[in-house]
């Protein structure tokens, strides 16, 4: 399913893709995040307000990018848009940031962790071609 992302101005297209992937003898499952609400295990809802345009609230996997020292107006170094697009995995002391297109990888003890699409591609082969979670599809 292709959806249209506008990142720094500029309109990006880019292809949902999400399903089983296997890493030598380790099989994970993974899900290319995009923006909130992506990660079929987020459990979004879609909010409406008056005056507003609907939006999902925060995931349970990928958060919002919010952190007090560092503005949603600065540019990221490794994809260069802008953090307030961007994801956040929670894993206790410390976090990880999504940059949009990250692989999220479910490991074998439940953990989330992001990948980088390059190194994602260059690691795993995909096994089962998963559909396409519910938000992929709304604008």
């Amino acid at each position: 399913m292709s959806n249209i992302n506008t990142v720094n101005q500029t309109v990006v297209k880019y292809q949902v893709s999400n399903g089983v992937y296997r890493r030598r003898s380790e099989q994970v499952e993974a899900v290319q995040w995009y923006k909130n609400g992506d990660h079929p295990e987020d459990q979004s809802v879609l909010i409406r307000v008056p005056g507003t345009p609907p939006f999902f609230s925060e995931g349970k996997v990928v958060r919002r990018f919010r952190r007090p020292d560092v503005s949603g107006s600065t540019s990221c170094k490794y994809c260069r848009a802008i953090f307030h697009i961007h994801g956040w995995i929670d894993d206790g002391a410390h976090g990880q940031v999504v940059c949009p297109g990250d692989y999220v990888v479910k490991g074998q003890d439940g953990t989330f962790t992001a990948w980088k699409p390059s190194l994602f591609k260059e690691t795993f082969e995909e096994v089962l071609q998963r559909p396409p979670s519910r938000n992929e599809s709304w604008p």
